[in-house]
């Protein structure tokens, strides 16, 4: 459609149309960090000062089979402990992670 839309009409209706449609996502995205992995952040952190990596345990499942939630423990050295909920292990991970490195960077 964006492609479309550039033929039609350029750059500049294109890029118009892409803020229009989605400006307010990107500027949320931004200021949240959405686009940060924060599982290579948090790797990348712990072995620098740790020297170890993070350890992820799946604690339960919960719902059928189609419609899972997952809850995930992330423990860095038995010494940070945060738990992340998400529809996917991966996304659990992920909300752990993010919440470990919110929790490092108050530390630091």
């Amino acid at each position: 459609l964006v492609a479309a839309i550039y033929r039609d009409g350029g750059y500049d209706t294109a890029r118009e149309t892409i803020i229009h449609l989605f400006g307010k996502r990107i500027d949320e995205d931004i200021s949240t960090n959405s686009f940060i992995d924060s599982k290579s952040e948090l790797q990348k952190l712990t072995q620098k000062i740790y020297g170890v990596l993070p350890e992820y345990t799946v604690l339960k499942e919960v719902g059928p089979e189609h419609n899972k939630t997952f809850v995930v423990e992330l423990t860095i050295e038995g010494i940070l402990h945060e738990t992340g909920e998400g529809k996917s292990k991966k996304s659990a991970e992920k909300v752990a992670a993010t919440k470990a490195l919110n929790r490092l960077a108050h530390v630091s």
